[in-house]
């Protein structure tokens, strides 16, 4: 099963997370983030299966299963928690992007192209008059992942991710939404 599909599993991310912070635990202890016995055992085994967390057992009158993350869970669960603080805002300050004081005049002449979908992972930006003879053009914007890992949006126009499209998308709350959406679901791809 592809990763992206077994992280998308409720209760899946939770579990990855608790695990790197608590290290190694008993299954009931995964009752914290998990609502049942049955609920953990059906993650677990496709978490298993999907080689991120290893499950041992031990006989202390009972057999007392331990879960703990593999040497690829740990890596999926840094990353997945590098995108949550990303998404949180929690990166450092060189890294935000800053919507510009004059922000009314900047984008006077952009607007959304349709709808937004939270689905998505770009939106379409109108731009009237971008050559100043009267020429209208789409851009697109995409949710990406930069060089150091941390999400932005990414202009297909101007090929980078500060440029006046990339603010004028973070400067609206449906486009927020949707990234948030994105990191959720672990959808974002990284340009180099």
């Amino acid at each position: 099963m592809e990763l992206s599909k077994i992280l998308s599993q409720k209760h899946a991310i939770s579990v990855l997370l608790f695990l790197s912070e608590r290290g190694s635990v008993k299954q009931n202890e995964l009752l914290e983030v998990i609502p049942s016995n049955l609920t953990i055992e059906k993650l677990s085994n496709s978490l298993k299966e999907a080689g991120l967390i290893n499950i041992t057992h031990q006989m202390m009158g009972r057999k007392i299963f331990i879960y703990s993350l593999s040497e690829r869970g740990h890596v999926v669960a840094l990353k997945l928690k590098e995108m949550l603080e990303a998404a949180e805002g929690i990166y450092s300050e060189k890294n935000i992007q800053e919507v510009p004081l004059n922000h009314d005049s900047q984008f006077r002449n952009l607007s959304i192209h349709g709808s937004l979908n939270a689905l998505d992972d770009h939106i379409a930006i109108n731009e009237i008059n971008w050559d100043r003879s009267g020429n209208d053009r789409v851009v697109f914007v995409y949710v990406k992942l930069n060089g150091n890992n941390i999400i932005r949006l990414w202009c297909e126009v101007d090929n980078t991710y500060e440029c006046v499209h990339t603010q004028y998308a973070w400067s609206l709350p449906d486009v927020q939404a949707m990234v948030q959406h994105q990191v959720l679901k672990v959808n974002i791809r990284k340009i180099n």
